[in-house]
């Protein structure tokens, strides 16, 4: 009788196990399609995602005894109360981007996540790695743009094609919105991708820490130490927080605590103090000596010639300071304001000639120092007769005196030349005149007896020489000398400076303070350095012309400083004077004398109306409107 074999073995030959290949025409039998690195920003289609999802390698086996069981199926609750709506879970239909993402998605090339189109953007710059000319493709996030770069991306979209200039032109493509350079075209991505190409460890997440410690950006952490990781970023110590300074009142109810258990009413907050400004210093509107048709064509023509000649004294060896200080003068010298008879043959009297002007020896000094210009300017021929006109003008002026009409008749030489106007006409005829006067105006000939009535003719000539060759060479040395002139300015505070910390040093070992008049003396000294630099700086100014208009119409003047007072401020900044020390002899100025304002460049000359609320010094109804 044999026995029975083991029910082992006869399990495993009752079961017959068949491998089966997979049939090549399923669509579930294809592997996955890898995605290449260009294809990281590029959108999925429908077709896409079913060739990407992976084949099953599991099977099941198939039971002996049967057939498997289908698995059972979980019913969708229906909601009665809204019509039979099936509740679901979470809505996954973002394949095709229509619920989740309706503009569309892509991936982000820091985060690596799906954003919606929307919240992201693409660098618009040709990328040199790829194909020459060829766009970069890569996209960053909304979000990673703020918090790992420090980028706004609203910012970002702002800035068009338009505004490219020059080789951005070719850097940059043109047909989009907007211009936008990523961080690997920039070289500061801090991907990991990137970061391991370069060599270096993944920084992690980094943003709790930048947002912890105050950083605008984990680029900006990364600025400083490029191997910064999570792990150490956890090692860094937040930055204190400010401390609260102590108020009155909490230092009080800290006390009221202390000494009573009880809770004390809170105090009330103090309002802030607001200091009130300072008015702004009133100017005192004084009327000057002139007459009411005195217009501003003159007194622009009086300052133009006074500024000519104290900014190129130089070519005027024969006028002095004291003629200098006559062509600033207000009123003129020789002039008679009240007049209002007219001139000869019913010719009506011009108000420059009634008010006066400078002297005769003055005007003399001044003719020969134009001529002494005007041979070597531009538009003079430079030819024999024109040079011996030239001579003879200068002999007949030199050898006239103080003789007006013989300066006038040795200037007629040039005055084709020089294309020189007629001068204006005399005042009312004297009674008493000379033969040559008598024959002058017997001929119909200019009678010139004052020297106001030369205020154009020099004009004319001062016009001529702005084109010579001495005033050019002066024009272009002047920004040397204003430099210069600065130099020594900071020269002498540096010394001043210097001078105030011995003091210091002097008071403190004998344990005293500077007294008042000492800090007096110093401010004072330093104020001085700076209104000669000022001064300086006037009398190199190129030309004279008038501040400017405001919105009233009225025209504001200012003339430059007097030959004295450039001097002394000359004196000043160069160390020959002290700062603090009083000029002595004519040089100086006393207070009562500027306020007389008889000269154009001690005051603000101001040629309109009153305005509003003026403070007038004093008021006079034979003067109307006009500088003052």
């Amino acid at each position: 009788m044999t026995s029975a074999a083991p029910r082992s073995t006869t399990r495993r030959f009752s079961q017959v196990y068949v491998n089966i290949p997979p049939s090549p025409y399923r669509r579930d039998s294809r592997g996955g399609v890898p995605k290449t690195p260009s294809d990281e920003n590029m959108p999925e289609d429908a077709n896409s995602n079913l060739n990407d999802k992976p084949t099953s390698i599991k099977r099941k086996r198939d039971n002996g005894d049967g057939g498997g069981q289908e698995p059972k199926k979980k019913r969708a609750k229906v909601d009665g109360e809204k019509g039979g709506e099936v509740k679901g879970g979470k809505d996954t239909k973002d394949g095709d981007g229509n619920e989740q993402y309706p503009n569309g998605y892509f991936h982000c090339h820091q985060c690596v996540q799906k954003r919606d189109t929307s919240e992201g953007l693409q660098c618009t710059y040709r990328s040199a790695t790829g194909a020459q000319g060829r766009r970069c493709k890569l996209k960053y996030c909304r979000t990673c743009l703020k918090n790992r770069y420090g980028l706004d991306i609203d910012a970002l979209r702002a800035r068009h094609p338009r505004t490219l200039q020059g080789k951005e032109l070719v850097e940059y493509v043109t047909d989009v919105e907007h211009v936008f350079k990523c961080p690997r075209c920039t070289k500061i991505c801090n991907c990991r991708t990137c970061r391991k190409a370069a060599g270096l460890p993944p920084t992690g997440n980094l943003t709790v820490t930048m947002k912890r410690t105050g950083a605008d950006s984990v680029a900006a952490m990364l600025a400083n130490n490029k191997n910064l990781t999570e792990a150490q970023a956890k090692e860094l110590a937040p930055p204190p927080p400010p401390k609260p300074k102590p108020t009155k009142s909490t230092t009080a109810n800290a006390k009221a605590s202390s000494s009573n258990p009880a809770p004390a009413p809170e105090a009330k907050p103090k309002r802030a103090y607001t200091r009130k400004p300072k008015p702004a210093p009133q100017p005192l509107w004084s009327p000057l000596p002139l007459p009411s048709s005195f217009t501003l064509p003159h007194a622009l023509s009086r300052a133009h010639i006074h500024d000519f000649v104290l900014r190129f004294c130089e070519f005027f060896p024969d006028v002095n300071k004291g003629m200098m200080d006559e062509l600033g003068e207000v009123g003129g010298r020789g002039g008679k304001p009240d007049e209002e008879e007219g001139g000869g043959e019913g010719e009506e009297v011009d108000v420059g000639v009634r008010v006066g002007w400078v002297s005769e020896g003055c005007l003399r000094g001044v003719l020969l120092g134009l001529l002494a210009l005007a041979v070597d300017a531009e538009g003079v021929e430079d030819d024999k007769d024109t040079m011996r006109a030239f001579k003879a003008a200068s002999l007949g002026i030199r050898n006239a005196g103080s003789s007006l009409h013989k300066q006038y008749a040795a200037l007629l030489e040039v005055s084709d030349v020089l294309a020189l106007p007629d001068p204006l006409a005399p005042p009312a005829l004297r009674s008493r005149m000379t033969r040559s006067e008598m024959k002058i105006v017997g001929q119909g000939e200019v009678n010139v007896v004052c020297t106001a009535q030369m205020v154009r003719v020099v004009e004319r000539m001062i016009e001529v020489c702005m084109r010579s060759k001495g005033v050019k060479g002066v024009m272009d040395e002047c920004a040397n000398r204003m430099a210069e002139a600065g130099r020594e300015e900071r020269e002498r505070r540096r010394e001043e400076k210097e001078r105030w910390e011995g003091v210091k040093k002097d008071c403190l070992k004998s344990n005293k303070n500077p007294t008042k008049e000492d800090r007096d003396i110093h401010n004072a000294h330093l104020a001085s350095l700076t209104h000669s630099l000022s001064i300086a700086h006037q009398s190199l100014s190129p030309r004279f012309a008038p501040l400017g208009t405001d919105h009233a119409g009225r025209t504001y003047v200012v003339l430059a400083p007097s030959a004295a007072e450039r001097d002394a401020a000359l004196e000043v900044l160069g160390g020959t004077k002290s700062a603090n020390s009083k000029r002595r002899g004519r040089g100086g100025v006393r207070e009562e004398e500027r306020r007389a304002m008889k000269r154009w460049g001690w005051f603000v000359g101001v040629y309109g109306g009153l305005p509003e609320g003026a403070r007038v010094a004093r008021e006079d109804d034979d003067e109307g409107e006009g500088d003052g």
